[in-house]
């Protein structure tokens, strides 16, 4: 089974809002107070109503894997993503990101991402540096860029987390 990102749906909104609220995920966000349902579903069909934002879910097969979001600002991104609990650790981060940088070559949605990091967010600073974003020390983050993205065969990478070769560290 290969790991594709598939368009975040309305019925997605409790899985989504189970995500959000996880303890870790909520300490690696800028914003990160747990959040009320009915804020977060507005939230969410909000955010699918918006052309300049793409929002989606890794799927493998029936296995929900993680997150991303893409705000899209004239030809850049701001890139948000998170990955499920049960799933961090093995190389899904890197993988969600590739897929991202794919949907954006493929379907000509920009030509660049940038991510802000968290200072102790070390797993995100690891899986952006080994995708060749440059690195800007904004003070209390940092600030990821990287422009003229590439689209990537994600075959290699999967083969490369079969073989325990994940991106974060245990």
């Amino acid at each position: 089974m290969q790991c594709v990102l598939r368009p975040v749906k309305k019925s997605d909104a409790i899985l989504l809002y189970e995500w959000r609220n996880d303890s870790l995920v909520r300490k690696n966000s800028f914003n990160s107070d747990e959040l009320i349902f009915e804020d977060h579903q507005n939230w969410l069909y909000d955010t699918l109503n918006n052309p300049d934002i793409f929002f989606f879910i890794m799927e493998n097969g029936a296995d929900k894997i993680g997150q991303i979001r893409l705000n899209r600002n004239d030809n850049v991104c701001v890139v948000s993503y998170s990955i499920a609990e049960k799933y961090r650790a093995q190389g899904y981060g890197k993988l969600i990101l590739q897929l991202a940088e794919n949907q954006c070559v493929s379907n000509n949605i920009v030509d660049s991402l940038v991510g802000y990091v968290k200072k102790s967010n070390v797993a995100s600073q690891i899986i952006f540096r080994s995708l060749g974003y440059s690195e800007t020390d904004e003070g209390d983050f940092y600030r990821y860029f990287k422009a003229e993205l590439n689209y990537t065969d994600i075959s290699k990478s999967e083969e490369n987390m079969k073989q325990g070769g994940g991106t974060t560290p245990h």
